[in-house]
């Protein structure tokens, strides 16, 4: 796959994340988890987005630029989903 079908895919994930928890706020009337799913969903896309290989394999720096990218995404999704 290509970088730019990586972005769109990770568009389109994105997209449904957030229309997903939408609906769901919509037909709950709470609307205070949004942010701990927008923070989710954006981290895990771009953990995931860290690890494409840009024409070789992927190299211990994207693994650990995903590993820290998960770490915070888990850290401030706890946070906000405590509040």
């Amino acid at each position: 796959m290509t970088q730019s079908a990586w972005l769109l895919l990770a568009a389109a994930f994105l997209s449904v994340a957030m229309a997903i928890a939408f609906v769901v706020a919509e037909r709950s009337g709470r609307s205070g988890f949004i942010d701990a799913i927008w923070s989710l969903a954006t981290g895990s896309a771009a953990a995931v987005l860290a690890t494409i290989p840009d024409g070789g394999e992927v190299l211990p720096r994207q693994w650990l630029a995903a590993a820290l990218m998960a770490a915070w995404t888990l850290r401030l999704a706890g946070h906000i989903g405590a509040r």
